[in-house]
């Protein structure tokens, strides 16, 4: 499960330790009141990107790219990561 920590008024992240030994980080950001902004990736690197409509929405996308990157071999990532 992942613990997400509210930065500031508009931002949330988690960071989650996947299988191939990265360290991850998801941020929620919200740049309008029903607008959010989702990043996802290592500290080096950006992976995915994506918005969503509702906070809950955009943790929910952020958790769905976090798994699929844990339990999904690399040809298959690049593949379904746009998917999310």
């Amino acid at each position: 499960m992942l613990i997400w920590e509210q930065y500031d008024d508009d931002t949330h992240g988690a960071e989650w330790l996947t299988n191939d030994g990265a360290q991850r980080l998801a941020l929620v950001k919200r740049v309008r009141d029903d607008h959010y902004s989702i990043v996802a990736g290592t500290l080096n690197e950006l992976e995915w990107s994506g918005e969503a409509d509702t906070l809950s929405g955009g943790k929910a996308k952020a958790a769905r790219f976090l798994l699929l990157v844990n339990n999904c071999e690399p040809k298959w990532l690049e593949k379904l990561k746009w998917k999310v």
